[in-house]
């Protein structure tokens, strides 16, 4: 029988473009962080069997890996809750991941989200992406809204306040084209 880690709960590997083989020895583990890990055998290998995730950080624009297949490999996963991505520039759409409660996007330029599908977010910062659409029924359970440098981002419904009555913080920063809060009479 294999030796495993049970009590191990976080995991970070950054810049390691050399790693090819890790075992799987983490069955317990909680927090991943993935920097710059090349290799789909790698992370395949590391997250495939943990069921019990709750927190990702993922950087990078990897070079055989999407973040489209990290999140079929975490599918079986419903712990997941908190959602780090940075850099991954070639990212377009963002899957559907009702249970998280956090979620923090950097530099992902391509990238258009629709909030709906994100019903659960407490939390939920965003920069440098390309479009962030905002349903006025979103997610009643908003606590935390920081949006910076979105180009396509142009208002933010009346409604979607109303609806929001635990949010305490809005951010809207360098977006450019956004013209305000939008009533819901207006079309």
């Amino acid at each position: 029988m294999p030796m495993v880690f049970l009590n191990l709960k976080e995991l970070e590997l950054g810049w390691c473009p050399s790693l090819r083989n890790m075992p799987d020895l983490f069955p317990s583990l909680q927090k991943l962080a993935l920097q710059d890990v090349k290799s789909t055998d790698t992370v395949r290998s590391i997250i495939n069997n943990i069921t019990s995730l709750t927190s990702l950080f993922w950087v990078g624009s990897f070079e055989t890996v999407s973040f489209e297949e990290v999140v079929l490999m975490l599918g079986k996963n419903t712990l997941l809750r908190n959602l780090s991505i940075l850099k991954c520039e070639g990212l377009e759409t963002f899957p559907h991941l009702p249970p998280l409660e956090e979620l923090e996007i950097l530099y992902s330029p391509k990238l258009k989200i629709e909030a709906s599908q994100l019903p659960c977010l407490t939390r939920m910062s965003i920069w440098n992406i390309n479009a962030f659409v905002v349903d006025t029924l979103w997610s009643n359970k908003l606590i935390h809204l920081s949006i910076t440098d979105v180009e396509q981002f142009q208002q933010l419904p009346v409604d979607f306040l109303f609806n929001n009555e635990h949010l305490h913080e809005i951010y809207i920063t360098r977006c450019y084209k956004f013209q305000g809060f939008l009533s819901s009479n207006k079309k």
